[in-house]
């Protein structure tokens, strides 16, 4: 986009490819008239040279990109996009280019940036949902629940936690 705040990652498991990648985005830089933006966002980008291919997955789940194109041999599409887990999108060979994932493919095109893929996805309508948890124990159930609370108010070292619970279970009401 050119706004100065992208971060560019390509990873590949040979040099050459790098070079080639680097060279293919000078070419194109000369008749693109964003250029001087273009070039600001290029010139930060960050190359990973990787000896396997499931280095390249363990750097693309640290990193969580909102988008990654995966461009690899047909055969290594779907196993190496099922190991990928913290993407917001994930764009699947030579015909897939982030563009249709941005303009024409219908997923929400506000996904997480920042590497806060890792522990959010893409907006959905879902989000827009007010979800409420009820819960409900009767004082058997409450029982069987007991030994757990009693152990993680134990551990969190929250004592009133635990003694909301003790109370309830001394309690001769019923």
């Amino acid at each position: 986009h050119g706004t100065g705040k992208e971060r560019i990652f390509l990873g590949v498991t040979h040099e050459s490819v790098a070079d080639s990648v680097q060279a293919e985005c000078q070419a194109q830089l000369k008749s693109l008239p964003r250029a001087a933006a273009i070039r600001a966002v290029l010139d930060k980008a960050i190359v990973v040279v990787a000896s396997k291919e499931d280095e390249l997955v363990e750097v693309a789940n640290r990193i969580a990109p909102e988008h990654l194109q995966l461009m690899v041999k047909k055969s290594r599409l779907e196993p190496m996009m099922r190991k990928i887990t913290t993407s917001g999108s994930i764009l699947l060979g030579d015909y897939s280019p982030t563009v249709t994932g941005d303009f024409t493919a219908g997923p929400s095109h506000t996904l997480p940036t920042g590497g806060t893929g890792r522990f959010c996805s893409g907006l959905q309508a879902v989000d827009f949902i007010r979800r409420t948890s009820v819960i409900r124990y009767d004082r058997a159930s409450l029982k069987k629940a007991a030994p757990v609370v009693r152990a993680f108010s134990a551990m969190e070292q929250l004592d009133a936690h635990g003694q909301s619970l003790e109370l309830r279970l001394d309690s001769p009401n019923k």
